[in-house]
């Protein structure tokens, strides 16, 4: 998914703006240098959850089963409001680069800009709803094996292991 919505951000914002642009400080487009600190920020971002994951996975020792089932559903739905608040923000910082970017632009009409952006929020859009579904089926997907009580905790964790390999 991170792939696709890289893919047609790319596309678009070199179709909109010239390439030859660069910036006088080292040499890169803005361009460039607006992806790259986004990656930088998404990267950071990763690497705060995984910490944050880590020392969940810490606080739960000690705990019923129980107990640790409804603190990682609270800190997993927790930590999707903190995901869709960081990418509405990167998306956010986006939109705004581009207005400023097209603004700029003589090469397009004020119907292709309009256009250009409309694409570019609906993708996002898309982008979210489909991210929303792909949560809502692994969520599912965990409360029915972790309560099936046919399968052994051994059975349970090659199931997940098995269906987050497909994801």
């Amino acid at each position: 998914m991170k792939t696709k919505i890289v893919a047609v951000l790319l596309t678009g914002i070199l179709l909109a703006f010239p390439v030859g642009l660069r910036a006088a400080d080292d040499g890169k487009s803005p361009l460039k240098q607006f992806i790259e600190t986004q990656r930088q920020q998404a990267a950071a971002f990763r690497q705060q959850e995984i910490t944050e994951n880590r020392a969940f996975r810490e606080t739960l020792k000690g705990k019923s089963k129980q107990e640790k089932i409804e603190a990682l559903k609270q800190f997993r739905s927790q930590q999707k409001q903190e995901r869709k608040a960081f990418l509405q923000n990167q998306h956010d910082r986006l939109m705004a680069f581009l207005r400023e970017r097209l603004a700029g632009s003589t090469n397009l009409t004020e119907q292709q800009k309009a256009d250009l952006l409309a694409f570019f929020e609906t993708q996002y859009q898309e982008n979210m709803a489909f991210y929303d579904q792909q949560c809502e089926e692994t969520l599912e997907f965990f409360e029915k094996t972790i309560n099936d009580t046919g399968l052994t905790a051994e059975q349970k964790k090659a199931a997940i292991r098995d269906f987050l390999k497909e994801k």
